[in-house]
């Protein structure tokens, strides 16, 4: 973030300091560091999965960021001694910019972030549930109008 927001040559980025304040302000600056994602990375952290994404033709985000902070994340990463706490991290760099493709492209898209988020929670695709019995619920009804 902190990167992004200190070049001005960057399209949207001055226009983006009423959002998120103009960093030569030390006060700001200091601010925009405590929550910048890439900054902030530790070495031997247990990271959630992480599906991280971006676009070759992006304005708004280069993408040299997504790269550069999952490189950075995998070496933090590898500093953690028990593998079962080491989590998936899926990079993704499409040739579209920051919208996306759209189409029958962008369902794709859509289908791919759904199945990491399913592997994620522990769900799994392709076994039938077994249907179970409603038990009915006694209901006692009052009326209170009276």
């Amino acid at each position: 973030v902190i990167s992004r927001m200190t070049d001005e040559t960057l399209p949207l980025t001055m226009h983006e300091y009423d959002e998120w304040g103009n960093p030569e302000n030390k006060e700001i600056f200091e601010y925009i560091l405590s929550y910048d994602p890439y900054i902030n990375l530790k070495e031997g952290v247990s990271y959630p999965w992480m599906f991280v994404t971006g676009g070759m033709m992006d304005p708004r985000v280069p993408f040299w960021h997504p790269l550069k902070y999952v490189a950075k994340l995998r070496d933090c990463v590898r500093q953690i001694k028990n593998e079962n706490d080491r989590k998936l991290i899926l990079l993704r760099i499409k040739k579209e910019g920051h919208f996306g493709e759209g189409g029958v492209n962008g369902v794709k898209d859509i289908a791919t972030e759904y199945s990491f988020f399913y592997k994620f929670v522990g769900l799994k695709g392709n076994e039938k549930k077994k249907k179970k019995k409603k038990k009915k619920k006694k209901v006692l009804c009052v009326d209170t109008t009276a």
